[in-house]
């Protein structure tokens, strides 16, 4: 039996793979195995760029979906172990020195405080990413009438195979106006392409997913 993670105390490293179904999305992460031999059988890119902001696609933080994850002993009866990219799973599924590790996807259902919503985010290579959060439900409801006209959408069933949870950065773009009665106001993350057209008295607030193409 292993002993134990080979890479205990070496210093970690920012990189990220591709997720299947989401094009032009990476999952970025931290992970101790080596650059050169394993992370690059495992599918591993760098998560930024030379300038150090976060590369092309690669959003960070998110716990749904985790990629899947491989595992092998290392010549000093160790093991070592790390998320990888959907790109190599052929390749590892071929290797027996690997055992693999299916990801995971939250499916957070609707309560009697908060309900699963998402926006389209624009990404920079391809298309748009589904940006999913736990809206407060007293939220979601003064937002009711303006729900359409933000780009927001209730998650359903047929989402979750789409949908990223919990990503701390980049964020989608967010706007704050009026909603509900009494004049209440309000913010919220918004659709990128309803940037240009937002209801009456709303605004955007601050420079949302800059580094997904936005600016």
């Amino acid at each position: 039996m292993p002993s134990g993670y080979s890479n205990i105390y070496k210093e970690s490293s920012l990189v990220s793979v591709d997720l299947r179904g989401f094009t032009g999305v990476r999952y970025g992460f931290r992970t101790k195995v080596d650059k050169d031999s394993t992370g690059t059988a495992l599918g591993h890119q760098d998560a930024l760029t030379a300038s150090g902001t976060l590369a092309a696609g690669v959003v960070m933080g998110a716990n749904s979906p985790k990629p899947p994850r491989a595992t092998r002993v290392t010549a000093d009866d160790g093991y070592e172990s790390s998320f990888f990219g959907n790109s190599v799973l052929a390749a590892l599924k071929a290797d027996p020195e690997w055992t693999l590790t299916p990801g995971r996807i939250r499916r957070p259902a609707a309560t009697a405080r908060s309900v699963p919503v998402y926006v389209e985010a624009r990404g920079t290579t391809s298309g748009t990413y589904k940006y999913a959060w736990m809206m407060p439900r007293a939220q979601y409801v003064i937002l009711t009438a303006l729900l359409t006209n933000l780009g927001i959408s209730a998650v359903t069933d047929d989402d979750y195979d789409e949908i990223l949870f919990g990503i701390n950065k980049p964020k989608p773009l967010r706007a704050q106006g009026p909603a509900g009665t009494g004049n209440q106001k309000t913010s919220t993350f918004i659709s990128a392409a309803r940037a240009d057209s937002l209801p009456a008295g709303w605004s955007l607030k601050g420079s949302g997913a800059s580094s997904f193409g936005l600016d």
